[in-house]
């Protein structure tokens, strides 16, 4: 095979693969020669090739990512300086709050949220939380909003405990945690009162990249005198246009709820 056909065959892998999103997990041979304009016994043929690499597998209804796809994107996450990427609009979403900022990445060894960066609160009373403090994750807007879009075998394995208690408001049944899971990744965002530290509030949304693949959590915390349904509802807007902004920049392309 020639250099420029091999250039080809990579272009139209690329353009394959980047078919595939969450909301649109699977497609046919028939709908994926369609979508990227190319013959089916070519679009057989490439898909073919991608299948025996593992970067998709088939199904019943037609073909997904596969397991390769899958670490490939996890193993950039892990690469990846979220904090020099999206560092302008965490600092645009602490003015906008006027609540301290935060950026965490999942660690999937640990089953942890670290903190990756910070932009502090102008407000004399304000929430610190130190660059590079892990916590777990079942506790904590940020926690939660990565562990809703994580792996599904590190929410398995969180679920199966211990689920020790930080704070007033720490979840520790695993069936009330997996129900608001659900309901954070149907809504795009995660809220916690308390769950981490007494007296402490937050507000977090994850940041997906290219294939929906977890690239880290935004959000905002602060002291919970000034969480009222009004400071709720500006922070929740506030962190899911930031994530989408973040997306953006990054690539993504999931629909957060408005």
């Amino acid at each position: 095979m020639s250099e420029s056909s091999r250039a080809g065959m990579l272009e139209r892998s690329l353009a394959i693969l980047a078919l595939f999103t969450e909301t649109r997990v699977e497609w046919r041979v028939p709908e994926i020669a369609d979508a990227v304009g190319l013959p089916i016994p070519t679009t057989y043929r490439i898909v073919g090739s991608l299948v025996a690499q593992g970067l998709l597998r088939p199904t019943t209804g037609g073909y997904r990512l596969g397991s390769a796809a899958l670490g490939l994107g996890r193993r950039a996450a892990a690469g990846f300086d979220l904090g020099s990427a999206v560092g302008a609009e965490l600092r645009a979403l602490a003015r906008a709050t006027q609540e301290t900022g935060l950026l965490s990445v999942l660690d999937e060894g640990a089953r942890t949220a670290v903190c990756v960066d910070r932009v502090d609160s102008a407000q004399p009373l304000r929430l610190t939380l130190e660059v590079g403090r892990r916590v777990p994750l079942h506790a904590g807007a940020a926690s939660k909003a990565l562990l809703a879009f994580g792996p599904a075998t590190v929410r398995e394995a969180v679920l199966a405990g211990p689920l020790p208690r930080l704070g007033p408001g720490t979840l520790t049944s695993a069936a009330a945690l997996s129900e608001q899971l659900d309901e954070i990744r149907d809504v795009g965002y995660a809220v916690s009162r308390e769950e981490t530290n007494e007296g402490a509030w937050g507000v977090a949304s994850p940041i997906l990249g290219v294939g929906a693949v977890l690239l880290g959590s935004i959000g905002i915390a602060g002291p919970l005198v000034r969480c009222t349904p009004e400071t709720l509802e500006l922070a929740r807007r506030e962190v899911l246009a930031s994530a989408r902004r973040a997306e953006t920049v990054l690539g993504g392309v999931r629909e957060h709820a408005s």
